[in-house]
């Protein structure tokens, strides 16, 4: 208790001294203001008196137009310094009735309440973005995938790899193409590569049934490797495990920081989509 009244003491002191220095800052600049105006109304005044001949406020008894201006202004600074014309007072009150709310020191329940409130607009725009998410993501690609469904399903339950991060993998790999097949010649649903198809012994890569469940126990196969780290098991599936390995964690490739990025997202929209069903039924 003792070590929260001190926090919120020094927290107020903090508070008050910044109050101190814009209100310094306020009353300066106000000054400053009135002693501008004074200047070029006092140059105005003395530049009337000036014209008339044998002037005592003639330019030359000052030393110059420099001096002057110097004068004037110095002069102008001490009138609006000691308020004998009240204008900087003025404009001070104004603005610091205008600002008192910044002066206020926010006690402890004020900040929990705000913080509260910050908290609940955060969950609502997270919620917001979600729907944003599977709403211009969602049907066609949800629908695309959904069609292996069964096939998913089955492979998840046998080998214990969650669905939605089997759907999230082949949504970022093939966007639920059978027949798709990458530059460096990934085929099919989940993109496997003639090695890793010989590895998991699928025989037909271009089959949907054989090549998600290839690619579901090659996905067990990673998760058992990394224990059970997702994002290191992901970042195995697209570098390669031996990089996982030789870097100790997430290699360093853009292509690959991008795709468990990507793959993570997909598994939210995945999970936000079966929540969404599951609450229509």
């Amino acid at each position: 208790m003792k070590v929260e009244v001190k926090s919120i003491h020094k927290l107020s002191n903090i508070n008050v001294n910044q109050n101190d220095i814009r209100k310094a800052k306020l009353r300066e600049a106000a000054e400053s203001f009135e002693a501008v105006f004074l200047n070029f109304m006092l140059r105005s005044m003395l530049k009337v008196f000036s014209d008339k001949e044998n002037s005592i406020f003639d330019g030359d008894n000052f030393g110059g137009d420099v001096l002057d201006g110097i004068f004037y202004l110095e002069i102008s600074k001490h009138i609006a310094k000691n308020g004998k014309f009240g204008i900087a007072e003025l404009i001070y009150d104004h603005f610091s009735k205008m600002d008192s709310v910044d002066f206020k020191i926010n006690q402890p329940e004020e900040n929990k309440k705000i913080e509260i409130k910050r908290e609940n607009n955060k969950v609502e725009f997270e919620n917001k973005q979600k729907k944003k998410l599977i709403n211009r993501y969602g049907e066609s690609l949800i629908d695309k995938i959904n069609r292996f469904s069964d096939l998913i399903k089955k492979a998840s339950k046998e080998l214990d790899v969650p669905e939605e991060l089997i759907k999230a993998v082949i949504a970022v790999e093939s966007a639920g193409n059978v027949f798709a097949v990458s530059p460096k010649g990934a085929k099919g649903l989940m993109q496997l590569m003639d090695s890793t198809a010989e590895f998991v012994g699928v025989k037909n890569i271009w089959h949907p049934a054989e090549n998600i469940y290839g690619g579901v126990k090659y996905l067990r196969h990673l998760l058992e490797k990394f224990n059970g780290d997702v994002k290191l098991a992901l970042a195995g599936y697209n570098a390669g495990p031996e990089n996982v390995e030789k870097y100790r964690g997430i290699p360093p490739f853009p292509e690959t920081i991008e795709y468990v990025s990507k793959v993570m997202r997909y598994m939210k929209i995945f999970e936000q989509n079966k929540n969404l069903s599951s609450n229509e039924e």
